[in-house]
């Protein structure tokens, strides 16, 4: 009987561990979802700054009313926090000249 519950006991063990690498995987998934994400959102917003450049500043700034007309006054990649290989946006400051 003794044997019975010990084995019972190290099945529960290793259902929890599996259950914890599981969790840790899908925290991993989650998190490369929302680099991806972030990749995409700032990837979109140097395609609309890019649209507002060739088109010469007709598309109205509905993000940022009070501007007249903006400069990129600095430029810097984004620096991942995993390894990839995949080439990443830039971060554009843009100066408000009242």
């Amino acid at each position: 009987m003794l044997k019975s519950q010990q084995r019972k006991v190290r099945h529960m063990i290793e259902q929890l561990q599996n259950s914890r690498m599981v969790i840790q995987e899908r925290d991993r998934v989650i998190k490369e979802l929302e680099e991806k994400v972030a990749f995409l959102e700032a990837e979109n917003r140097e395609m609309h700054d890019q649209m507002d450049y060739f088109l010469g500043g007709q598309r109205s700034y509905s993000h940022l009313s009070s501007e007249r007309n903006p400069q990129i006054v600095y430029s810097k990649p984004i620096k991942p926090s995993t390894t990839s290989n995949k080439p990443l946006p830039f971060i554009k400051v843009i100066e408000i000249r009242s």
